[in-house]
This record gives structure tokens, sequence and C-alpha cells, in this order.
């Protein structure tokens, strides 16, 4: 089930981290959600070109440019075949409703029944599309804490109340929206696009 993860380094490091959807996961790095859903696995063992060798190389590139083009290249040499349609059409239209859409109404415009449409959402996801569809709303209510009222932000993005936003902060995040609020925040560094030091 989704939740917070805490992630610390005792040392100085220089990472490139990488985001993907769900359906990038399936196509990058071919295999289904399900099997690296809710786990840390080292990348080495999902893409063996991705190993030390490669770590070498990005600390040898000398500037964040190629480094990136060394990433995107690796990733796109991996891509596998097109997403399972039904699961690329469930998914388009969970985030273009910011994970507010009924799961039962899309469902039934599929003309497949509940548990087939789950069973194939979730191979390749690795969540339900309604728990999917969880993350989706809350990572977009998330996106506005800090730049509106914790009340507004609850009804711009389809919850009840605000205190079930507040369970659901608590529940992906690990902290109260209020404390999200905060950690937010645009400083003068991250308002010109930069980080600290």
């Amino acid at each position: 089930m989704p939740g917070p993860v805490s992630t610390r380094s005792g040392r100085n490091h220089a990472c490139v981290q990488v985001y993907l959807t769900p359906l990038g996961v399936s196509q990058l790095l071919v295999v289904p959600g399900r099997e690296v859903a809710g786990r840390v696995i080292a990348v080495e063992d999902l893409i063996p070109q991705l190993g030390p060798s490669f770590s070498e190389q990005l600390a040898e590139a000398g500037t964040w440019r190629p480094r990136f083009d060394l990433v995107q290249s690796a990733l796109l040499a991996r891509a596998g075949g097109p997403a399972d349609p039904l699961v690329a059409w469930l998914w388009d239209r969970i985030t273009e409703s910011g994970g507010q859409v009924r799961i039962r109404e899309l469902v039934a415009e599929t003309g497949w029944s509940h548990r087939y449409v789950t069973t194939c959402f979730q191979r390749a996801v690795g969540l339900t599309p309604k728990a999917a569809a969880g993350v989706v709303r809350f990572e977009r209510a998330a996106s506005d804490l800090g730049t509106l009222p914790v009340a507004e932000v609850a009804v711009r993005h389809g919850y009840a109340d605000q205190s079930h936003l507040t369970r659901d902060a608590v529940r992906y995040a690990g902290e109260p929206p209020a404390t999200l609020a905060v950690s937010r925040r645009p400083t003068a560094h991250t308002a010109l696009g930069r980080t600290p030091g």
C-alpha cells in the first residue's frame, strides 16, 4: 500500500534521480509494476547496464547535461513495446481527472468486468486503479499546499472535507497538510529555480 518513505545518507553524495510513471516503469524497465511496487531495488538488478561502470561514466561526464543525456540514452535503449491499451487508457483518465474520476464509471466504459480491469491494471502498475487514483489526487493536492488555504486545497481536489485531506496527507506523506505546506513554500532559491549551496 502506498505510504511515506524517508531516505537518509550519512555523507555527501551526488545522484541523478529519475521519476517514471507507472507506464514508464513497465515500458522502460520492461517489468510489470507489481514486481517493483513498494520495494527498493538496486538499479543494476533491474538494468545491469546501469551498474557500477555506468556510475563511473556519470562521474566522469563532469557536468549535468551530459549526465542527463547518458541516463536518457540508457533508458530509451531499454524501451519495450507499447503499454497495454486498456491500462494506458485507464491511466490517462485517472491522471486527466487529477485522480478524481470514479473508477466504477471508468470500468463500466471498458465493457470488461471490474475484476478483469483491476487485475490488468494492478499487474502493470502495481496498484489497483482506485489506489492509483488516490495517489494521483494526493500528489496534485500536495502541489497546492503552501499556496492555498488547506480547506480550499481539499475542495479543489475533490476531498470530502479538510479532515479527509489531512488523513490522506498523513497516510501518503507521514505528516499533516500544515507541515507539508511549510516545507513546500518557495524560498528565494527555489523561486528562482535554484537549490541552496
